[in-house]
């Protein structure tokens, strides 16, 4: 008896394991554009609303660069605001490689400082490299 219940233990185990895994990488894949709820409240759901761009956007809410409303308190509305580069970008303030400061003080100012990847990059400070010499990911 013990070697059928062992048996069916394993059996079970090797049937629903799997999809037990299927259902929690595709719960935790799961987005504001691809979840069936209108998270915006604007009356249009997922791939229907008009800020998603595709089913792994994160957002239905539209971006400060989309968003019909002065965010930086500039005078420039959107697209009209020069930190805007697109519809998708989400800050209307400019970042610390766009802003004319030396965040950091390393003597070097926006994109000549070689932390600066792009104007949209919002540091100019190194990432840090612990003892062990890997940069800390988080």
């Amino acid at each position: 008896m013990a070697n059928v219940m062992k048996d069916l233990c394993r059996s079970f185990s090797s049937a629903v394991f799997p999809l037990m895994l299927a259902v929690a990488a595709h719960s935790v894949a799961m987005t504001e554009c691809s979840d069936g709820v209108d998270n915006d409240s604007d009356g249009f759901i997922d791939l229907d609303d008009f800020n998603c761009v595709d089913s792994e956007d994160n957002t239905e809410r539209p971006t400060q660069c989309s968003d019909g409303i002065d965010n930086d308190s500039d005078g420039f509305i959107d697209l009209n605001d020069l930190n805007c580069v697109d519809t998708e970008d989400d800050t209307e303030r400019p970042t610390q490689c766009s802003d004319g400061i030396d965040n950091d003080s390393d003597g070097f100012i926006d994109l000549n400082d070689l932390n600066c990847v792009n104007s949209e990059d919002d540091t100019e400070f190194n990432e840090p490299v612990f003892s062990d010499g890997f940069e800390d990911l988080n």
